[in-house]
């Protein structure tokens, strides 16, 4: 966790990233893996690890963990046998199970949903927002929202980009 801690210094890591890692070892990792010596942990007590999250609930649970929660988890245990390879406490890193990610279909905004974002988007034009940083308030700019808004968000919704997509795509990158 030192290592995390200096990571967070130098800005690698966020807060957040930092609170739940902690968390995580604090409530599960440490109490599964204490009576371990690094040397013993193989893919087997890592599978039997994630069975008892699977089957766990209580401890402030409301049941089962997603497949995405697990794989939290297995990406902390990774970096701490990682760790432990770089300083030479185990020879080898051990095969690490796999989760099968459950496929979801994305929702879609229907047909009247459409409309009325559109209406939103096209009542806002010409209205200032003001941006600032979320965690310290401080201000860096105002925004005024101009009349492309209703043309940029149905390009997004016809061709499935997202927002970070599109704030990053190059005039080279479309087609004509």
């Amino acid at each position: 966790m030192d290592h995390q801690r200096v990571r967070l210094m130098r800005g690698e890591l966020t807060q957040a990233t930092q609170e739940n890692d902690h968390n995580r070892l604090r409530r599960d990792i440490l109490p599964f893996f204490g009576n371990y010596e690094v040397k013993d942990v193989d893919y087997n007590v890592i599978d039997a690890y994630i069975n008892q999250l699977t089957i766990q609930t209580g401890r402030g649970r409301a049941g089962v963990l997603s497949s995405g929660s697990i794989q939290l988890h297995l990406t902390q245990i990774g970096k701490i046998l990682r760790f432990a390879r770089r300083h030479g406490l185990i020879d080898a890193l051990p095969a690490m199970p796999t989760l099968r990610k459950q496929e979801r279909s994305r929702d879609y905004f229907t047909p009247d949903e459409v409309r009325r974002l559109l209406a939103t988007a096209h009542s806002l034009v010409g209205d200032t927002d003001v941006i600032r940083i979320k965690r310290t308030g401080k201000f860096i700019r105002n925004v005024e929202i101009s009349e492309d808004i209703g043309d940029l968000i149905e390009f997004m919704l016809h061709t499935f980009v997202r927002p970070t997509d599109l704030k990053v795509l190059q005039h080279q990158q479309v087609q004509a």
